[in-house]
């Protein structure tokens, strides 16, 4: 049964929510209500179930799992975790995004675990843990995602060690065996998780956008055909880097921008084994049609599948603008993965 005072306060804060910032709604609700409000809100906010069970089951099929998703998801083990944890052990590298967030809001020690050498190495801390320290009780082991849980067997092994430990997940499938102690969501499906996908086995699997994936869109006025526009593509921050396996790169930008665009790749680290770009004269002619350019972007990502080029599946391009993400599933009849709205599109077969 709720807290009448705990109740009204909530009532009050939804009425003053919409006009504050995230971050002072968060702040604010975690000061009144606590954190596990604070879970129960974002997952409101969100339109999601609120995690009141153990696991919490997300859409069948396939789906892109966004790094807030994770982080709110990371908060949603908090109130599921025993009184007796010392220290929060991330398993490197992923695992440490979870980790960290549950020793800052734990104000607990944070270390990794290396789980090629079984090294584990403390992350070091503030002032504020200083004479806090707990000396008895469990380290809590965390990974972000285990999957077959073959990876969840060989941390088990090589955390004996440690003593009395507790393993932690934030997403799991179904299938899982073994399955860690404590989790949030069951995760059901294929799916891309948008802080490794650049970097990790499903890579191969896709073919890139350029402007609005690996680096930010070209502003509306910057987009002149000359100089500014040259300027701004020279010298653009980077978005989402791959840097692990030479990637495949379907863009509309202009062939005449070829070296410029492989000198940004080459500034950056991104490996690059294939790079389609477009073959108008001008960017004027490249609008000039419409949907030709989703159409251009489903022909060379459809020809790169064909020709094995992209391996593994389901082959999937990966495009910045949510309408031709659409239009490329249609058009190419395979999978089109838009981040900026986090869907994945079907392809119309």
């Amino acid at each position: 049964m709720g807290c009448e005072g705990c109740d009204d306060r909530r009532d009050a804060l939804n009425r003053v929510a919409p006009k504050l910032r995230l971050g002072d709604k968060v702040e604010t609700m975690t000061r009144a209500t606590g954190i596990r409000a604070v879970v129960d809100w974002l997952h409101d906010r969100k339109g999601r179930q609120k995690p009141r069970r153990s696991e919490r089951a997300a859409p069948a099929g396939p789906r892109f799992v966004r790094t807030d998703e994770l982080a709110l998801d990371t908060l949603a083990l908090i109130p599921r975790l025993p009184p007796d944890i010392t220290r929060v052990v991330g398993v490197a590298r992923s695992g440490l995004i979870p980790a960290s967030i549950l020793a800052a809001h734990l104000h607990l020690p944070l270390a990794t675990l290396d789980q090629q050498t079984g090294a584990i190495v403390d992350c070091g801390h503030g002032w504020r843990l200083r004479g806090a320290e707990r000396r008895s009780g469990r380290t809590l082991i965390v990974d972000d995602t285990v999957h077959s849980g073959a990876g969840l067997a060989n941390v088990r092994k090589i955390t004996e060690p440690l003593g009395d430990r507790l393993f932690a997940a934030v997403y799991v499938r179904p299938q899982a065996s073994p399955k860690p102690d404590v989790w949030s969501v069951d995760l059901i499906g294929p799916h891309y998780l948008e802080w490794n996908l650049f970097s990790s086995p499903v890579t191969p699997h896709c073919a890139f956008d350029f402007d609005g994936i690996l680096c930010h869109d070209v502003p509306p006025d910057h987009d002149d055909d000359g100089g500014l526009y040259l300027d701004t593509i020279v010298n653009t921050p980077p978005l989402y880097l791959p840097r692990r396996t030479p990637v495949h790169i379907v863009t509309a930008r202009l062939e005449k921008y070829r070296q410029h665009t492989l000198d940004w790749c080459a500034k950056w680290g991104v490996p690059v084994a294939s790079l389609t770009m477009g073959t108008w004269a001008t960017a004027q002619e490249r609008w000039a049609t419409p949907d030709v350019v989703p159409a251009f972007k489903a022909a060379a990502f459809d020809r790169l599948a064909r020709e094995g080029a992209i391996f593994g599946g389901p082959p999937t391009f990966v495009e910045s603008c949510p309408d031709q993400a659409r239009r490329i599933a249609e058009l190419s009849g395979r999978w089109t993965l838009c981040p900026e709205t986090a869907e994945l599109h079907r392809p119309n077969t």
